[in-house]
């Protein structure tokens, strides 16, 4: 994802981390704080026993993109920050007037195996950026961790069955909106990083954000093998 540069003001970068919740208020991730951490733990737990074959699912996480669609979304997305962070909108559209935006970030995942018309895809890009973004210090994500928070993702997402009805269209619309926030906030942590009191603000702003949609960065660490428990 930091491949893709936005060049912005020193004074936006602390208040860009805002349209991680108000582009999506009345969503509540899949992956919230009780259930992603009884998961990791139980995976994690040693066990005497041999573990019971995991039953097949079907995987209906995956969607086929309109691109038509994709323009309307980044411009609503565009449309939502406009107030909050113009600045932010900005950028975004300078970067939209190259090119399908959404595209150069597929471009960017495929070395880690990641697309961008799968919510699985879409949720690690976004838990990551926003577990590194509360750590207060960029991550390398390599293939191998990426697949294995994918899978995490994956396992977390259709064990809620939220989307086993969800149209394609309303799939593509939170992928690419999860994937556009990812961008906004990996590229917040890479201008913030050598300040450590913006640093500081925008770690704690995540961290209670973060909480507030059920997800509980703070007690959780990133590894090979994907996210474990810390406490």
């Amino acid at each position: 994802m930091r491949s893709i540069k936005i060049v912005l003001p020193v004074k936006l970068l602390v208040t860009l981390h805002l349209t991680m919740v108000n582009s999506y208020a009345s969503y509540k991730h899949p992956i919230a704080k009780t259930d992603a951490l009884h998961s990791l733990r139980m995976a994690a737990a040693p066990t005497d026993t041999q573990p019971t074959p995991p039953q097949p699912e079907v995987d209906y996480l995956s969607f086929k993109a309109d691109l038509n669609l994709r323009r309307q979304f980044t411009q609503q997305f565009i449309d939502r920050i406009q107030s909050q962070n113009p600045l932010g909108a900005e950028a975004l559209i300078t970067l939209q007037a190259q090119g399908d935006i959404i595209a150069t970030i597929e471009t960017t995942l495929a070395a880690k195996n990641l697309t961008v018309t799968h919510l699985a895809d879409a949720y690690t890009v976004w838990w990551v950026s926003m577990w590194q973004a509360a750590q207060g210090k960029p991550y390398e994500l390599n293939r191998e961790t990426a697949q294995a928070v994918r899978q995490q993702a994956t396992q977390a997402l259709l064990k809620t069955g939220v989307f086993k009805t969800t149209p394609d269209g309303s799939k593509q619309e939170l992928a690419e909106t999860l994937l556009l926030q990812a961008l906004l906030l990996d590229t917040t942590l890479t201008h913030v990083h050598s300040n450590p009191s913006l640093l500081q603000q925008l770690s704690e702003s995540v961290l209670n954000e973060a909480q507030q949609s059920g997800l509980a960065l703070d007690q959780m660490t990133l590894t090979p093998k994907g996210f474990v428990p810390t406490r």
